[in-house]
């Protein structure tokens, strides 16, 4: 499961901008083992998840 690039940049930019204004998300973010594949992977997989667990279709 991958993200376009689009979405890729669209959460990349809003992680940022969290980052930015918030210290403990901050440190997080920073962590060198996390990055945006995982986390658009991550992202989807709970998606994908919660339609199924909800049979939520569109």
């Amino acid at each position: 499961m991958k993200g376009t690039d689009h979405f890729k940049r669209t959460i990349q930019m809003f992680l940022e901008q969290r980052a930015a204004e918030d210290e403990l998300f901050a440190k997080s973010y920073r962590n060198p083992a996390k990055n945006i594949d995982d986390c658009v992977t991550y992202l989807v997989a709970i998606v994908f998840c919660f339609m199924r667990v909800t049979s939520f279709c569109l």
